[in-house]
């Protein structure tokens, strides 16, 4: 795609624009809105970033960078239970991604849900996610 080289070169209006006119002609490609997501991210148009990246996942339910980016923008709000519900969603149809276990682990334990918190560290650490391991080693006992 004609925008990343524009992105990289920090040109993020331009990326913008280079990725609009992508996504005119390729409606249904996720990755046009990922990485125009990212371009609006780097301009601080956290709105227009998230909009983005939830088409992309709109388009591609396991597009686990874009899943990974939306927790990013809704934490930094404290939008906890936006984050759980994206993650609950992903693992829906990803039962085996321990990232994804252990994002929403996350999310539940800064919404002050420790006992969930703790069942997903531990999903996470099965699936074989070393920070899960280490967290619920960390939390399991008071």
């Amino acid at each position: 795609m004609a925008g990343w080289g524009a992105y990289e070169s920090m040109g993020y209006p331009r990326a913008i624009t280079l990725y609009s006119e992508h996504i005119r002609d390729w409606p249904n490609d996720k990755d046009g809105f990922f990485y125009r997501a990212l371009a609006y991210k780097r301009s601080n148009d956290d709105v227009k970033a998230l909009d983005d990246f939830l088409k992309a996942i709109e388009l591609d339910v396991e597009y686990l960078d874009a899943y990974l980016h939306i927790d990013y923008l809704l934490a930094k709000e404290s939008r906890y239970k936006e984050i759980i519900s994206h993650w609950s969603s992903y693992i829906q149809n990803v039962k085996t991604n321990g990232r994804a276990y252990l994002e929403r682990g996350g999310a539940y334990k800064h919404s002050g849900n420790r006992d969930l918190a703790l069942i997903d560290a531990k999903k996470a650490c099965d699936l074989g996610e070393n920070p899960g391991c280490q967290l619920l080693q960390k939390y399991s006992n008071p």
